[in-house]
Formats: structure tokens, sequence, C-alpha cells
């Protein structure tokens, strides 16, 4: 039986490994991955076309609608006010909703750690890093990270985004009708700190400052 799976998350919250191991126990799965973001992250040498952009993300919205074809894919906030995409329907998230048969949000108690991982690979790709070298690879020898004017805007630019993400995040966890999901639905926050962890990437870090990012109690804003 086909099956519908959307994860809500925050970048660096381990979501790669989560969706991943979703769609290895339910064989026949397509990982859509992050394809409904069409544009890129301002380090391509080639920008993908317009046309490109619709293509990819028809693609997925036609996979999604398909009853015979199971499917898993990761949701940024960031994703939802995507510009230059004119061919969006302003429901699309709705409608992508009322076709999963699970919903999962998956968020990151310890915002410091999180920031930082996200700093480390923007600075990676910052250096000729490719997307997937920057964000998933793993290393033995420490890297270190610079104390300079760059690797300061880097993480103080990623401190602005992760924060406002991972309220983009609670604030769909809060806000979505009961009566859009399915039955089988559990509006549910799930914390990395709280799943295994036996997964995690192997990427030592020494940062020649360590740099100052607030920390945020998460869980005293859901009660």
């Amino acid at each position: 039986m086909a099956k519908n799976v959307i994860l809500i998350t925050s970048p660096r919250c381990g979501s790669t490994t989560f969706l991943n191991n979703i769609a290895n126990e339910n064989p026949g799965m397509y990982n859509h991955g992050e394809k409904l973001r069409t544009l890129g992250y301002e380090f391509e040498t080639v920008p993908k076309t317009d046309a490109q952009r619709k293509a990819q993300f028809k693609t997925v919205i036609r996979a999604w609608n398909d009853p015979t074809q199971s499917n898993c894919l990761k949701v940024f906030p960031l994703m939802l006010r995507e510009q230059l995409s004119p061919w969006r329907k302003e429901t699309f998230m709705h409608d992508l909703m009322r076709e999963a048969d699970e919903c999962y949000y998956l968020l990151r108690r310890d915002l410091q750690a999180q920031v930082k991982s996200a700093a480390v690979a923007f600075y990676l790709m910052s250096q000729s890093a490719s997307i997937s070298e920057a964000f998933h690879d793993n290393w033995e020898e420490t890297l270190h990270i610079p104390d300079n004017e760059h690797t300061r805007a880097i993480v103080r630019a990623y401190e602005r985004q992760i924060y406002m993400s991972n309220f983009g995040v609670l604030d769909l966890w809060y806000n979505t009708p009961q009566s859009l999901l399915r039955s089988e639905h559990k509006k549910e926050i799930l914390w990395l700190e709280d799943i295994d962890q036996s997964q995690k990437y192997n990427r030592p870090v020494e940062f020649e400052k360590e740099p100052e990012i607030a920390s945020v109690d998460w869980d005293s804003l859901l009660s």
C-alpha cells in the first residue's frame, strides 16, 4: 500500500538521516529530500533555469498525488516562502498535508550546536566544497575555523536564519488545524537529542574563537 510521509524540520537537526531511515523502512518509497526547494543557495556556478525549477517542483507534486507511489519529503519553513515561483499554488502545503499518511516535526534543543553546524557547512561551501561535502561529509582530523570577519558574518547570518526557521517549524506545528490532517497524524515535536544518535556524522571542529550564540528554551514555548 502506498504511503506519503512529510518531515517538517529545520537545518542541522539530523533530518537527512531521519528521512533516509523512513525511506529504508518502506521498500519502494521515493525519497524526494529537499526538492520542494527550487531556488539555490547562491553558491551554484550555474543556477537552475525557471523551467528547470518548475519541472522539479511539479515532479514532486505529481509523485505525491500518484496513489500507486510511496513518497517522503522534507519541508523547511523557508521552502514555503520561496520567491519567483508563480506556478506554486498558495495552498500547496495544505494540499500536501491532506495527502500525507504520516507527518513528523523534528527540531534540535541545542541552538548553539545547530548554528555552529550550519556555520561550518556554509564556511566549507565558501571554500568551494560541494553541498554534499559541506553538509554530509565525515572526517577524522579536526577542522579549524579561523576567527575573522568572514566567519563571524557566517555565524551571525545563520544564527538569525536558524532561529527564524525553528520558530517557523513551531508555527506550523501549532497552527496546522487538526481537521486538515488524517486521523493517524500526531502533532508531536521530536527532538534530535531524544532519538538514536548512532548514525551521527563524525565532523570534529574547533573554532579559533568560540562564537557567542544565544540559547533558547524551546520546551518552554510549547507549554
